[in-house]
């Protein structure tokens, strides 16, 4: 592959392992964080080159281990020149420091351009780093010097901020506030199961913005602390899911992404099932059917249903609280119905009973889903069908 290429692999899975080997060969979390900034700007200098690389990883961390003894003989060095008192050496020294201080700025420099959405990066990047004019470019994105002045003037801005936040940026927590979901799938897979590709940590956190409103890649990249560049690929791979017709995210225009799929919060979860669970002892197979019939005449009759091969839908459980997104991706269930257990249980109910069902039921959907996702209510039905299933299960026992 290309030298050009290797930036293109830099995916997050990839940065956690670089730390991780900082983190092994360090004394503590600043000097790790700090190796692992000499080791990425190494990768970043090598992708502005040009030349071919045979094996990949192999490559990666081999840079890393030269970073790594580099970066531990300026440290002996240091610790000798300060211990043995050295004046003329210690100057010569603090020479360096400054200069590598300039170079650190200048590594924050780059790394807020990679924050910055497409059209100021692209900006950026060909006027400071290939050198471009303000009229070449112009010319290759088909606008005015003007346009690319002003984008210029801007991008300078949002960096030079960027850069006075630094620190407060890399030491801001993740904050989430719940840790883990669990989506489900029905239908037929093998038509196009977007699950396959959500299944990433940063799939998994952007999806979790995304549920509780509209959000556009900039947004995400400020409350994730993740170059703009690798939010915008992730949103086109979960917008296109694995056949280009359904994904995880859709599209709600001006850049803006949504999700795409019934993903209930912990607490609607355990109120649908509770709807269900309340009628467990007096309900027959036929309940579930006749609360579906009267939510589809009376409450959802407006609303289309989506036709596709496969669909899914999930919702938020308890997680392990450690403030990150575990998604839990779950097998196609195969339905033995809460209905089966319920007729087990007892014969014959009200009609009352499955309209009030009914009337509960169409509150919390309309409540916990997005309008533009009503078309798909019934799958909260199956979830707490689902649940309270297996709680009827489990009281038979």
């Amino acid at each position: 592959m290309k030298k050009q290429e290797i930036l293109n692999h830099m995916d997050s899975k990839m940065l956690d392992k670089v730390l991780g080997f900082c983190h092994a060969r360090t004394d503590d979390s600043y000097e790790a964080q700090e190796l692992c900034s000499d080791i990425i700007y190494e990768l970043v200098k090598t992708a502005r080159t040009e030349g071919e690389i045979a094996d990949l990883y192999p490559w990666i961390w081999r840079i890393a281990r030269d970073t790594w003894f580099d970066f531990m003989r300026h440290k002996k060095r240091r610790q000798e020149l300060f211990c043995h008192g050295d004046t003329a050496k210690i100057l010569s020294l603090a020479a360096e420091e400054e200069e590598e201080i300039n170079r650190r700025m200048l590594d924050d420099v780059y790394r807020q351009i990679a924050f910055l959405t497409r059209p100021y990066r692209e900006v950026m990047v060909r006027f400071y780093i290939d050198g471009l004019s303000t009229a070449d470019i112009a010319r290759i994105q088909n606008t005015t010097e003007a346009n690319v002045r002003q984008k210029l003037l801007w991008a300078r801005g949002k960096i030079k901020n960027g850069v006075k936040d630094m620190e407060k940026i890399n030491s801001r927590p993740l904050a989430l506030d719940q840790t883990n979901y669990i989506i489900w799938g029905y239908g037929k897979p093998e038509w196009g199961d977007p699950r396959k590709i959500g299944i990433r940590t940063l799939s998994r956190h952007i999806l979790w913005l995304c549920r509780k409103k509209p959000m556009g890649a900039a947004e995400i990249a400020e409350q994730l602390n993740v170059p703009t560049v690798y939010v915008e690929e992730e949103l086109d791979v979960l917008a296109s899911g694995t056949n280009g017709e359904y994904g995880l995210l859709r599209c709600m225009g001006n850049g803006r992404y949504a999700i795409n799929f019934i993903l209930l919060s912990e607490t609607a979860m355990k109120k649908a099932v509770q709807i269900y669970i309340g009628q467990m002892p007096k309900t027959s197979c036929s309940f579930c059917d006749d609360v579906e019939r009267i939510l589809a005449q009376r409450y959802f009759a407006d609303y289309e249903e989506p036709e596709r091969p496969f669909s899914v839908f999930g919702y938020v459980a308890d997680g392990d609280g450690q403030g990150t997104v575990c998604g839990h991706v779950c097998p196609m269930y195969e339905e033995r119905g809460a209905c089966e257990v319920s007729e087990r249980i007892s014969e014959g109910y009200p009609e009352e009973e499955a309209q009030e069902a009914a009337g509960q039921l169409a509150a919390l959907i309309k409540k916990a889903v997005p309008k533009y996702l009503l078309g798909e209510w019934r799958f909260v039905s199956k979830l707490a069908k689902m649940q309270a299933s297996r709680y009827a299960e489990e009281t038979l026992k």
